[in-house]
């Protein structure tokens, strides 16, 4: 799994519950979540509209940045896709490049937020392997930017694009392996206690069943790294090529949009 789209997506989830919940003291994810297990410090900026102008906000740790969303009147946080791709490479192979993804946040309040990550480097010697440093940057977002989601289901979306992606790969003898690979992520959207890979405590206990087995899903659904990764594979083949980059893409746009319909929320943003 992506560790910058991970980081979001437990801020997402883990933030709702918090903003949910009525507690005063907020998780501080940046310690205690593993998908924050490489990060060494959060520091936040948020720009903010002024009568006279703007003004801007910062702090550091995931703990103060969701009392700023609260204290701004936001309720309910949502992963959202958007922007202009980062490079002039494929979406699933920009993904697999530090700060490739088109993903971010958004909040509710009456002026929204977009919040944007940046992953850098601070101390790749660290023995604790806490070797990046985390920019989360909010901008004011106008609610017109904002695109609701199809009717279509998430769920059945990406049910579909897995049995694509594990016939493609049954039919070709050098990549059979993968097929395992998605029958495991089918497995996942039926599974009575779905285990969340790589970062088990990615959501919060109380995420409903059918939610639960989408982002466990979609995690182990993530092929899309590097060398050794279905992203590493080539075709000299144009037909067979061809094939697998459109069920790439298909799985791919599939992912997203299941992780984004497991925070309920918009399905991108026009910034």
């Amino acid at each position: 799994m992506n560790g910058e789209l991970a980081a979001l997506i437990a801020l997402c989830l883990h933030g709702n519950d918090w903003l949910a919940s009525g507690t005063e003291r907020p998780p501080a994810l940046d310690r205690d979540n593993s998908a924050f297990r490489y990060v060494e410090n959060v520091h936040v900026t948020c720009a903010q509209r002024r009568l006279l102008g703007t003004r801007k906000w910062e702090a550091d740790g995931v703990a103060e940045w969701l009392r700023f969303v609260k204290d701004s009147g936001g309720r309910r946080l949502s992963l959202v896709v958007g922007g202009a791709q980062p490079a002039d490479l494929p979406a699933p192979v920009a993904a697999s490049f530090a700060n490739g993804g088109r993903w971010a946040l958004v909040d509710d309040a009456l002026t929204p937020h977009l919040w944007q990550s940046h992953w850098a480097v601070h101390d790749r010697n660290r023995t604790d392997q806490r070797i990046w440093a985390v920019q989360l940057t909010g901008v004011p977002l106008d609610r017109s930017g904002v695109v609701q989601p199809p009717s279509s289901s998430a769920r059945d979306d990406l049910r579909a694009a897995l049995d694509a992606i594990k016939g493609f790969a049954e039919r070709d003898v050098d990549i059979a392996e993968w097929a395992s690979w998605f029958t495991e992520a089918l497995g996942l959207l039926d599974a009575p206690e779905p285990a969340i890979p790589y970062n088990p405590d990615l959501a919060p206990e109380g995420l409903p069943l059918e939610s639960r087995q989408l982002l466990a899903a979609a995690v182990k659904s993530w092929v899309f790294g590097g060398m050794g990764s279905w992203n590493d594979l080539a075709y000299s083949d144009a037909a067979r090529g061809a094939e697998y980059d459109q069920r790439t893409d298909e799985l791919y746009r599939s992912v997203l949009a299941a992780l984004i319909a497991v925070t309920g929320g918009p399905l991108s943003v026009r910034v």
